[in-house]
This record gives structure tokens, sequence and C-alpha cells, in this order.
């Protein structure tokens, strides 16, 4: 029975993580610890889907250039708002003009038809927001406890019914981070979920009604089961997006070696060259042609030791990113089957009658939530329900009494069988069906 429930609740997390946004590559690259965070930030714009959506702290833009992705994928009428001074502090660093222009240039080029970079304070830029206008909110700033409660509680009126706020880096207890301690206290009176890899980002529910998935969500992080599956799924995409970034930077700086090298023997090149066509100084090309020799020579066996190493991470890489696809296109084989059926079932809707798939759903749940002891089908119900599922061809009769011996030796209907007991026992009514 434990192990049902436990299998119960893996399924639960598997089938609220596995959105196709959550398996979506960023479009764009750049230094960030938001890396491993990305396919939860598609997630959550594909179960959230807001109307407003602020960043406070936004630096060189890896979460909110993802938050505009996701919108545009999904084509939301969605707000967003980038507030930064872009003038760094004691947590990100010092940094110049080029990072805020860097910014503005992606901005401009992708998302400008909704998307606008404020330059200002977070309390000024509080301001120019109304009361229960923003539904996603993520607090990125300066990283003590002083500073980051302000944050929450300066822009808190400005959360919708709807909203959530977004924490990030909530398992850092180092170099004055104090995210953690406030998120201690706001566990105290908000629905929240924190994701403890990559820093640790935190979710809380600031409104009142936040949709089936967010809802889910909060659910989930009182199962321990569910809650520990789902963790362990995030954390391995957000794993999978960052090796995947990091190898795009080993291939740049491979080629950057090669370019080094080719450049090296061209000017080899020229040095032979020039000997021919100036004899007088032969003697002094010759000692500087061995030095050159000597230099390119020590150059090649680093660069051979250093190519060997990058192919090496290169090709460990490459293994876990097919490894991780070969996972991922196992999963939407699954989401494609169940996704079919449900077609299925919808297009002969008009042919099964609506009261025959009402007596499906109705005995499915009753069955599913009480088990067969606690619910009993009427005769005529129980007949109308078993038909509808193998005219749907949800229940293939002939593999169900093949898979389940028992089935066969009682010489009772497969559909029968199946709605009476084979649900609440975790049995497939298909061979389609793996989860």
């Amino acid at each position: 029975m434990q192990d049902k429930l436990a299998n119960h609740a893996i399924s639960e997390a598997y089938n609220l993580a596995c959105t196709p946004l959550a398996f979506m590559s960023p479009h764009y690259q750049a230094t960030s610890a938001w890396h491993e965070h990305l396919p939860l930030a598609f997630w959550l714009i594909e179960s959230l889907r807001p109307r407003t959506v602020v960043e406070l702290g936004t630096h060189y833009g890896v979460s909110f250039f993802a938050f505009c992705q996701a919108i545009k994928v999904l084509r939301l009428e969605t707000s967003c708002y980038a507030v930064d001074t872009w003038q760094g502090d004691e947590h990100s660093g010092e940094y110049d003009d080029g990072v805020y222009s860097a910014v503005v240039a992606h901005n401009d080029a992708h998302y400008a038809a909704f998307s606008r970079l404020v330059r200002s304070t977070f309390d000024r830029a509080a301001q120019h927001f109304r009361d229960g206008e923003i539904d996603l909110l993520h607090i990125d700033g300066h990283h003590s406890y002083e500073s980051v409660r302000r944050d929450f509680e300066t822009w808190l009126p400005r959360m919708s019914d709807s909203s959530v706020v977004l924490l990030h880096d909530t398992n850092v207890r180092e170099r004055g981070f104090g995210v953690f301690r406030l998120l201690d206290e706001l566990k105290r009176h908000y629905p929240h979920f924190e994701f403890v890899h990559g820093h640790g980002l935190a979710i809380i529910g600031t409104g009142k009604h936040y949709g089936e998935r967010i809802e889910k969500l909060f659910e989930l992080q009182t199962s321990p089961t569910a809650r520990l599956a789902l963790l362990d799924i995030f954390s391995r995409l957000g794993r999978t997006c960052a090796d995947t970034v990091k190898l795009k930077d080993q291939t740049a700086e491979l080629f950057a070696i090669d370019t080094r090298a080719v450049k090296m023997q061209e000017e080899l090149a020229a040095l032979h060259a020039s000997k021919d066509a100036d004899r007088a100084e032969i003697d002094r090309l010759n000692s500087t042609m061995e030095e050159t020799q000597s230099a390119n020579a020590q150059l090649r066996t680093e660069i051979d030791a250093l190519a060997d190493k990058l192919s090496n991470q290169c090709l460990a890489q490459e293994n876990r990113v097919r490894e991780n696809e070969s996972e991922a296109s196992l999963r939407f084989e699954e989401i494609a089957i169940l996704t079919k059926m449900v077609r299925d079932l919808e297009y002969r809707n008009n042919d099964l009658g609506l009261t025959a798939l009402d007596e499906i759903r109705k005995a499915v749940r009753a069955l599913a939530t009480t088990g067969p002891q606690k619910y009993f089908l009427g005769k005529g119900r129980l007949l109308r329900a078993a038909r509808a599922l193998e005219v749907a061809g949800f229940l293939d009769a002939d593999w169900y009494r093949e898979k389940y011996a028992d089935v066969a030796a009682a010489a009772v209907s497969p559909s029968r069988h199946y709605l009476e007991y084979g649900i609440s026992e975790g049995r497939l009514p298909n061979p389609r069906l793996k989860v």
C-alpha cells in the first residue's frame, strides 16, 4: 500500500513538472547563477500565465530573458519590466555600462514589443506600479536580510490576487546573504515551494487564486515523496541546461585556441618566406626561427594537451546531454501517447454519447478516490461505462487478458474488471501506457 502511495506521489510530481516548455532550450546565454533554474522559469510562465512580470535585479538578464522567451513562445499578452541600476553591488560586483548596453541590445532585438528596462532603484520604481497590478515578482537584488525584506514589503501591495514572488539564492548562507532568513519567516504565512539546487529558488504565493498547477505545486510541498521527486526532476533539467551552456562555452574556447594556432602557423610561414628575401639577416632570422619553433613546439604541446582535455570534457558533456535527451524523448513519447488518447476520446465523444463518457469519468474518479470496496456501480451504469471503454479504444481486451492471467482465469469481462478492480490496483488498460 505504501509503495502504491509513493508511486502515486511520484506520478503526480512527474505529471506536474513535465510540460512542453520545461524542456525548452534557452536562446540567451550570459554569465549567471540562474542557468540551473531556467527550466523552472519556463514552467512557471507556462503554469501561471502572468499579465505583468517585474524583476528586481537583472544584471546580465539571463532570468529575465528566460521569462520573455516563454512569454513570446506562448504568445501571452504580458508586460515585462526589468528594474536595475546596472551599477552592481557587493554581491554581484561592480561593472561598467557595457553590461547594460548588451542587455538593451538583446531586449530591443527580441522582446521590445512587450518588455521594458527600467534603470532605477527598486524603491523609486515601485512608485510607478499600481496596487494589485503584478502577477510575478522576481527579487534578485542585494541579498542581505534587510535589503531583501525591504524589497518584499515595499512591493507586496503591488501584488495581484493570483500573484507569486520568486526569491533567488535561498540556499546561500555566506558573504552576508540573508534571503534564507526571510524565507523562513514567510513560510509561516504564505504557501511556498523551495528548490534548493542552483543556489536555491523559492516560489511564494502572495495571492489567493493561482491556477491548478501552482496550487498543486504548493500542495506537493507537504508530501515528502512528491516533493523530493519534483526537486529531482527540476534539478536534473537544470543541470542539463547548465551543462549545455557550459559545452557551448568550451566549444567557443576551443575554436579560439584553434584560431590562435592557425595564426601562429601563418606567422611561422611568413618567417620562412622572409628568410629567402633578406639573406643579410639570415643569421638573425635563423636564431629567431629556432626560438620561435621552440616556442611553437611548446605551444603545440600545450594546445594538444588542452585540446585532449577539452575533447574529453566535450565527449562527457555530449554523453550526458544524449542521456538527458533520450530520457526527455521517452517522456515526450509518453506525453504524446496520453495526448493522442485524450484526443481520440474527444473525437469519439459524439459516437459514445456524453452520458456514457460521463459514466466512465464518474466511475474512474470514484474508483480512483475510494476504491472498489466503497463504490458500487449499478449494473446498467457499469455496463455502459465498460462498453464505452471498449468502443473508445482505451482498454485493449485481448491484451488485458494476456497481460493479467487472473482476469483470463476468472472469465470476467476485461472492461468490467478494469473498472471494478484494475484502476485501484494500478493495472494498465492498454500497452501504450507506460506510467
